[in-house]
């Protein structure tokens, strides 16, 4: 009985090892990425820099040795001063305010005035407004109960007045819901205010925007080389985030796409243990500039570190922190024969409760790998989690319930593809 017992816990250890991985590594990744020294992973405070830095010392703990390939990117970045106060109020930067990712820099008050196209009296001071050109108001335009002619009539005039006059837009929203990240800059500023504001407020603000022209990041790329050596499969996924709003707010990005940067570092880990090479050669890249507009992935397709003939495939990992109602295959009704390889494998080991697919879509670092008709798929995980783009979406916030079994599906799939 002692021996079968034995022989039971060995088979089970076998099986951990052969099916299962170790979150343990890739949540520490994953905690270490979303801490407050990266910033946010983009532009403010050299974020990128210090993440790829972060990703760099990982590798080559593994003994490899990753290249880094430098590029421009044009990005608008907050890293200054990123306060507003109502009245005596000081609302707190990510979570009671949002600013557009096109703001510029605006230090000063505004009187606010509420729009409400039902009343006579709203119009006619908004008309006076108007026709003053008062730049000391800012006007809020609630479109929610007013009439199609209405809208017509006003929006464009008050998104006149408070753009080139006022120079300050001031949207108010049930719910703070998503920051962005843009390639340029606008000349005047945007706020969104997660509340109803009275009919008359004062708004003072601070806000320190910088559009860095040519700024340097720097995509990571590292080789591990198969029984095929001069046929390559790609692994991809995004490192950046969204950076800073202010000196005191960052956004951690977990789930976008810290968890897929932990399973490209994980993956990494996991071939450098393997005895036996595998059957084609193997790059793994992690991008940066993805939120700015793919921007890290294009330059890599135009400036390819090995040649673009040469890859076979390549299967790009963004936001799997989620996946209780299982994953999508971006390109899977288009590249069949790889998409049914995958769902083959879920179905012989019951890993996934399903594996979608879609057709192209230019969403994340496959795109342009698909323009030049490279077979690819962007596996995304779909679920309960919504975090996204804010706050909120954070390391120990992030489930990640299938981790293992899409870890599996992947190696499986490297396994046995030709």
């Amino acid at each position: 009985m002692r021996k079968f017992l034995l022989s039971i816990i060995f088979l089970i250890f076998l099986l951990n090892q052969a099916f299962g991985q170790d979150q343990g590594y890739a949540r520490a990744i994953l905690q270490d990425l979303c801490s407050p020294q990266f910033y946010g992973r983009a532009y403010s405070l050299k974020g990128d820099k210090k993440a790829a830095e972060y990703i760099t010392q990982k590798i080559k703990a593994l003994e490899f040795n990753p290249q880094l390939q430098y590029f421009p990117i044009t990005v608008n970045c907050f890293e200054g001063n990123a306060e507003i106060a109502i009245k005596k109020h000081t609302l707190e930067a990510g979570k009671d305010f949002l600013v557009s990712p096109t703001s510029k820099s605006f230090y000063g008050q505004r009187k606010t005035i509420n729009f409400n196209p039902n009343k006579k009296n709203s119009i006619k001071k908004i008309n006076k407004i108007l026709s003053k050109k008062d730049s000391s108001y800012s006007i809020i335009f609630d479109t929610l109960n007013a009439s199609t002619e209405i809208k017509n009539k006003y929006i464009p005039k008050i998104n006149n007045h408070n753009r080139n006059y006022s120079k300050l837009e001031i949207i108010t929203t049930p719910k703070i819901t998503f920051q962005g990240i843009a390639s340029k800059q606008d000349n005047y500023t945007t706020v969104k205010i997660a509340n109803k504001l009275s009919k008359k407020n004062k708004i003072n603000i601070k806000l320190d925007a910088e559009l860095k022209q040519s700024y340097q990041s720097q995509n990571i790329i590292t080789k591990i080389e198969g029984q095929i050596p001069d046929t390559f499969i790609i692994i991809s996924a995004h490192y950046d985030h969204i950076g800073t709003l202010g000196k005191n707010t960052y956004f951690p990005g977990a789930h976008d796409n810290g968890s897929g940067t932990a399973m490209l570092l994980d993956l990494i880990r996991h071939f450098s243990q393997q005895n036996i090479k595998p059957y084609y050669s193997i790059v793994f890249i992690n991008f940066s500039g993805e939120e700015v507009g793919l921007v890290g992935s294009e330059y890599y397709v135009r400036h390819p570190i090995i040649p673009l003939n040469k890859t076979k495939f390549l299967l790009n990992l963004d936001m799997l922190g989620s996946g209780d109602d299982g994953i999508m295959a971006v390109n899977g009704s288009i590249y069949n024969k790889e998409y049914q390889l995958f769902v083959k494998i879920n179905q012989e080991y019951q890993l996934l409760k399903k594996i979608d697919k879609r057709g192209a879509a230019a969403n994340s670092d496959h795109y342009f790998f698909y323009k030049k008709n490279i077979p690819c798929l962007f596996f995304y995980t779909m679920g309960q989690y919504k975090e996204y783009h804010n706050i909120n979406d954070k390391a120990e916030n992030l489930p990640m319930p299938v981790y293992d079994n899409i870890f599996k599906l992947i190696t499986e799939f490297i396994k046995i593809y030709r």
